[in-house]
């Protein structure tokens, strides 16, 4: 994925610094996520995290197929 970077920030209009946020943001979520299936595996069944964890990955995925940039809202196209 790093050497689509380049790409995707040209393609998406954001810059290095945001490209850091995103990278923050992903490892924070992460790391909340992890605390939570942890305390969760002696209640739940492993396969039923797997499973929501897999419908929120979907969910999120789907989600970032529509944005149009960085905030998520459409621009218009560079005149070329």
């Amino acid at each position: 994925m790093p050497t689509l970077y380049t790409a995707i920030m040209v393609e998406m209009g954001f810059g290095y610094l945001y490209l850091g946020f995103l990278g923050a943001i992903r490892q924070t979520v992460n790391s909340i996520l992890t605390i939570f299936y942890g305390f969760a595996t002696p209640f739940l069944r492993e396969t039923r995290i797997l499973a929501v964890g897999n419908l929120i990955m979907a969910f999120g995925m789907a989600l970032s197929g529509i944005a149009g940039n960085f905030l998520g809202i459409r621009r218009r196209p560079r005149d070329c």
